[in-house]
């Protein structure tokens, strides 16, 4: 959520004909009427072209109604009488921002926090802009001045404990999720803080309190799905079948047609050997999502332990048409057609199955080395390069980038920058 802060300004003399004009369009907002509240201030403007009230609060709704660009061109002019003004700044870079314009709108903002280092907004919409960018420690730092500023907004906690989290510093995370939940904040905003917050704690290994966050949450709503089904995910990494079947089975009852939810129900039956409910699940499954390749894969292995080998083939090789790469896919297929007596090509999967392998345990162990020191700039390089060379663009370009927040001197990582946005496609 950007923030803007409307000007105040003390008028100096008494009323005239033409801020008569400016407090008939502040009415003429206030009931949404836009279009003439735009005309009139057009009017007014053309007059008073330096008034910051009326030129911000056409920017405003010329952003309302859908043209920015008039919006932009209004706060420049503002700016170029009225340069030193911070609000200004703030207004123009949130809405360039928004625009995805991020280079002006950084600095944009970076001038308000210069002008005046007491605009909490500015703080808080350069933390965003930080944020967007990659550069986590940047907006921890914005979020963290916005905070000492003012305390008191739920919102910017939450943004800080984004922050902290996208740097695997969970714990922090953590506390700033429930330093915002304390504000007492709106239901629609506290329900998915609360939600990520009970996902913060399980990455971090408290897995009793995010069972007491979700618990919470189903408290409040027992038919939350993402509650249910999170819950149930949950209970599947605590071995706690029956209770992972229960949630998600409440959940295919609350959404029907939730396709996960099936997923997640199949998964736990063939956890469990209850083979027939497995299967049972996954084609339910691949009736709302006829290419969902872990769906398929599923159902062939199912078939494959009841001893349906035909039936397990035809769900492989499909699983195969849909992921190419999946590699126990391709070692399962192997193994089947061997008993088969098809050597030749069992062989040929197990080669890819190594393949595969090879380039999922590397990228495995490098995504590690990341999380246990995320402040190290070779490692992010290092992650960088492999996703690169997994054709992996987006998440290369993101290792690259927090290389170079770490260490803005590491050049190498530039010009890995440079060559993925050559070559990428628009």
């Amino acid at each position: 959520m950007l923030l803007y802060r409307p000007l105040v300004w003390i008028a100096l003399v008494g009323l005239t004909a033409r801020q008569s004009d400016l407090s008939e369009a502040r009415r003429l907002q206030s009931e949404g009427d836009y279009p003439r509240a735009i005309v009139l201030l057009e009017s007014y403007l053309r007059e008073k072209p330096g008034d910051s009230e009326g030129g911000t609060l056409l920017a405003w709704l010329y952003v309302q109604t859908g043209k920015p660009e008039r919006a932009a061109e209004t706060y420049r002019s503002l700016l170029s009488r009225h340069p030193d003004e911070a609000d200004l700044h703030n207004s123009l870079g949130a809405l360039l921002f928004k625009k995805r314009d991020l280079a002006e709108a950084e600095r944009e903002l970076e001038t308000a926090v210069s002008l005046d280092p007491s605009l909490v907004m500015a703080h808080y919409n350069l933390g965003l802009l930080r944020f967007e960018q990659g550069e986590f420690s940047g907006a921890t730092r914005s979020f963290e001045r916005a905070l000492s500023l003012d305390p008191n907004k739920a919102h910017y906690h939450f943004s800080l404990a984004r922050a902290y989290r996208a740097s695997y510093e969970l714990g922090k995370a953590a506390a700033s999720f429930r330093a915002g939940l304390a504000l007492s904040p709106p239901p629609d905003v506290a329900r998915p803080a609360r939600l990520e917050l009970a996902l913060t704690l399980k990455h971090d290994g408290r897995l009793n309190d995010s069972e007491t966050e979700l618990r919470n949450l189903l408290a409040a709503d027992a038919a939350d799905g993402e509650a249910l089904f999170q819950l149930g995910r949950l209970y599947l990494a605590m071995n706690r079948y029956p209770e992972a079947d229960g949630m998600f089975r409440r959940l295919t009852e609350v959404s029907p047609a939730y396709a996960p939810a099936h997923f997640m129900l199949g998964f736990v039956s063939y956890r469990e050997d209850a083979l027939e409910n497995a299967l049972a699940s996954f084609r339910r499954l691949l009736e709302l999502e006829p290419d969902h390749g872990e769906g398929r894969y599923y159902l062939g292995m199912s078939l494959l332990k009841l001893g349906d080998r035909r039936g397990a083939r035809e769900a492989l090789e499909e699983t195969l048409r849909i992921d190419p790469e999946h590699v126990s896919a391709n070692y399962n297929l192997a193994l089947l057609l061997a008993r088969e007596g098809e050597r030749e090509e069992s062989q040929k999967r197990l080669e890819r199955f190594r393949e595969l392998g090879e380039r999922r345990e590397r990228l495995a162990a490098l995504e590690e080395r990341v999380r246990w020191d995320p402040g190290n700039a070779k490692f992010h390089f290092d992650l960088g390069q492999e996703y690169s060379r997994q054709k992996r663009t987006k998440e290369a370009l993101q290792a690259f980038q927090r290389a170079l927040e770490i260490d803005p001197d590491l050049a190498a990582a530039e010009v890995e920058i440079a060559n993925l946005l050559a070559t990428r496609e628009p």
